[in-house]
């Protein structure tokens, strides 16, 4: 079977800083496992923390990618590759069964070029998928059912996915329930699984790698400092020119990219008045700087949450950031698996 490494973890752990030392070492290519940065023209508010001018090599040809919305290939940091970002526009409904086919396509051709494929994310169900065999997720998408449901108001669309399947609509949290990304691909699988029952009865979480997981973690305390620090960065980069050049461009609070976080907090500077709020425009930035912290920060131990709760926890070695001589710990278990 072929080798996966991946590095797991939450936002703001150095997941990719750690990524591309091993790349380095080892020969190896960078996949992003993240749901937010398979955006084109979200670089600063998902954290790419690519160079401006690592411009995207297009491979979709190569990879005779049949969805003329997505696109396959990379851009580059530090001279290594990273696969998966910037492959949709940022009103496109991605999910998870797209991603494991395109994901899986790149471990197979850097299998082929004798590389070693390094998955990174904090996106865990797209990091199983990706190498492991998960009911639904492979289910494609209804592009005509999309086109109709991204054109309703989001409280229609949660009617009828209460309607559809109500067991779904229950175990959704209240971020799920606004996402309407999340609500329309909840809609799709259900559809299929009314058209399909007698196929869901097939083995679930069969390897289809030899993965090794690596997962990153550190005091909640240093994680949040490191947070805060990150965002107040991106503030610095142009996150508010970011997003304005999102809604110039058309694209609504609701769509995949602006009711990300690190986006749709800025609905309250670009939308409204600042005098509505009795307050200088440089006192709103900063109130709303605090609040994408606090909401980075709830992200990341949802992360760590889902990791936890879920079996995956078990295969996960983890490594805290904090302790001494950890980058030489991890190589050590890294270099041995690879060259077993």
């Amino acid at each position: 079977m072929n080798k996966v490494l991946i590095v797991c973890g939450p936002t703001g752990v150095g997941k990719t800083a750690l990524a591309i030392i091993l790349a380095r070492k080892i020969g190896g290519e960078i996949i992003s496992a993240d749901s937010r940065q398979v955006y084109k023209g979200m670089d600063i508010g998902t954290g790419k923390d690519l160079p401006v001018s690592a411009k995207f090599n297009d491979l979709s040809s190569k990879f005779q990618i049949k969805n003329d919305k997505l696109r396959i290939g990379y851009r580059e940091k530090d001279n290594i590759p990273i696969w998966l970002v910037d492959i949709v526009e940022p009103d496109y409904l991605f999910n998870v069964g797209e991603y494991t086919i395109l994901a899986r396509l790149v471990i197979k051709y850097l299998g082929e070029k004798g590389k070693l494929p390094i998955l990174v994310g904090g996106t865990q169900l797209y990091l199983k998928s990706a190498v492991e065999q998960l009911a639904f997720v492979t289910i494609p998408p209804i592009m005509t059912l999309r086109e109709q449901l991204t054109k309703l108001p989001v409280t229609e669309i949660q009617q009828k996915l209460e309607v559809l399947d109500p067991q779904k609509w229950k175990s959704m949290n209240h971020s799920d329930r606004y996402n309407p990304r999340r609500l329309v691909r909840a809609i799709e699988i259900a559809m299929w699984k009314k058209r399909h029952a007698p196929l869901l009865l097939r083995k679930d979480h069969i390897l289809a790698y030899d993965p090794l997981w690596i997962g990153l973690k550190t005091p909640t305390e240093r994680l949040y400092k490191n947070i805060s620090r990150r965002v107040d960065e991106r503030v610095r980069e142009g996150i508010i020119d970011e997003v304005t050049s999102l809604r110039k461009r058309g694209y609504s609070w609701e769509s995949g990219a602006l009711s990300a976080i690190g986006y749709r907090e800025w609905k309250l500077l670009l939308e409204t008045s600042t005098i509505q709020y009795e307050m200088t425009r440089k006192q709103l930035i900063t109130l709303i700087t605090e609040q994408w912290k606090i909401h980075e920060k709830k992200y990341a131990r949802k992360q760590m949450d889902v990791f936890y709760a879920n079996k995956t926890e078990k295969k996960i070695q983890w490594f805290d950031t904090s302790a001494p001589n950890w980058k030489r710990q991890i190589w050590v278990k890294v270099n041995k698996w690879y060259n077993n």
